[in-house]
């Protein structure tokens, strides 16, 4: 039996899956930015920007600064990590 955040996550996990594998929800697929903000890769996972920093920090999403202070994360590091990272629904 699954824990609600753990069902929660799940179904997180199969929207972005729905996602990939159809599209967008619009007619036309969103391009890709040069780079990602951790908030846009946030909205991007449905996910908190905290999460996304926590991720950064463990290592587990590489990353560069942009400037002193702004982080950012290369969209073929996000396809990497989308790849290693899949969840897919039973």
């Amino acid at each position: 039996m699954f824990r609600s955040a753990d069902r929660a996550a799940l179904e997180a996990a199969g929207a972005i899956l729905q996602l990939s594998e159809h599209g967008s929800a619009g007619s036309e697929p969103e391009p890709h930015p040069n780079a990602y903000s951790p908030r846009t890769l946030a909205k991007r996972w449905l996910c908190s920007e905290r999460h996304v920093r926590n991720l950064i920090k463990r290592g587990d999403l590489p990353h560069f600064k942009f400037g002193e202070k702004l982080l950012r994360i290369k969209p073929s590091d996000v396809d990497d990590f989308e790849r290693r990272n899949v969840v897919r629904p039973e």
